[in-house]
């Protein structure tokens, strides 16, 4: 397999562009929302979030932004049009930067707060976009209640921060499961508890093939449970191998060291074939060719293995966050071992 540059749409970063057709818009109030509370699940663009999941009616994407050279890629269609021509490689030069709360509120302020009652933030383990969210609905408090009352809708706006206890692909099947459970009518308060509840239930691997650059990302954030990460992907060179990165309820550690990128794969394949169950959920994502590695014969005896157990397997590509973050040709897995 080889790590090729995608150049995809960048979800969630260009979202930052003061352009009408991307905001939040108010939509007509439903009825029946006097039973059932509207409720939206929001995770930040550093999710694995495939285009089909992001373009769902209860999902929303928080915007991130990158700075390259000094400079702050966002607002401008020009700078749209030069980040989709970025290899990969200047990519990797870049930063991922959180959205304050002024970039948040012209943006998802007030329209994102008459669209919904309920609000499930689910926060990332390299950076929670979430934390600028909930200070831009504390500084519009009363002008959000004075406008949800004006369309005759409950005072109270409710956010739930959740620390999905993970990063990359985490998040994105989290939000997932939560979005497919909205869609059968679940109670707003269930979806809320079973959003809490994931993270305990969740298993998550990383395979960094340039550790180095997800060592640095790992040093930029301050959280002590990332210590074991931050060591296992510090100084290393290719004779080192690569680090087999996991992590759960537990906490995060470094289970192997193993050289050449096959049989890191290989590895890898290992660990999840022994990890799965019927009816898990595995979602993979993947900054390279998702042809070549569904091609990869340890992955294709995978696949075959969840179908035979009934898993429900998603593969797609990393976002463009997660790609900076991460460093060229990362694999990132996420395993929940049951949804409540």
């Amino acid at each position: 397999m080889r790590a090729s540059p995608h150049r995809d749409e960048l979800l969630g970063f260009l979202s930052t562009r003061r352009d009408e057709a991307d905001a939040e818009r108010a939509l007509p109030v439903d009825p029946r929302r006097a039973e059932q509370p509207a409720t939206l699940v929001l995770v930040d663009a550093a999710a694995d979030v495939p285009r089909s999941l992001s373009a769902h009616a209860a999902l929303r994407v928080l915007p991130l932004s990158l700075r390259l050279h000094g400079r702050r890629l966002r607002d401008a269609r020009a700078s749209s049009e030069r980040l989709r021509r970025l290899d990969g490689a200047r990519l990797r030069q870049a930063r991922v930067e959180l959205p304050d709360a002024v970039e948040l509120a012209w943006r998802l302020h007030p329209n994102l707060a008459l669209n919904a009652d309920v609000l499930i933030a689910l926060g990332d383990l390299l950076g929670d976009a979430s934390a600028a969210l909930q200070q831009m609905l504390a500084e519009h408090d009363a002008e959000i209640r004075e406008l949800r009352a004006s369309r005759g809708l409950p005072g109270r706006l409710a956010l739930h921060r959740i620390d999905c206890g993970g990063a990359f692909a985490v998040p994105a099947l989290h939000a997932r499961v939560l979005v497919h459970e909205l869609e059968r009518g679940r109670r707003s308060a269930d979806v809320v508890a079973l959003a809490a509840k994931l993270p305990h239930a969740t298993r998550q691997w990383l395979l960094p093939r340039t550790p180095g650059q997800l060592g640095d990302t790992l040093q930029a954030c301050a959280q002590p449970r990332l210590q074991a990460w931050r060591e296992a992907c510090s100084g290393l060179t290719l004779l080192n191998g690569h680090p087999l990165l996991y992590g759960d309820a537990d906490g995060l550690r470094c289970i192997a060291r193993v050289r050449g990128w096959t049989r890191a794969v290989d590895a890898l394949c290992a660990q999840l074939r022994d990890a799965l169950h019927e009816r898990a959920k595995l979602q993979i994502s993947y900054d390279g060719s998702i042809a070549e590695l569904a091609a990869h014969p340890a992955v294709d005896a995978l696949r075959a293995h969840a179908a035979r157990l009934g898993v429900t397997l998603n593969v797609t590509h990393m976002s463009v966050a997660a790609r900076v973050r991460a460093g060229a040709g990362t694999l990132a897995v996420a395993l929940l071992d049951q949804d409540g």
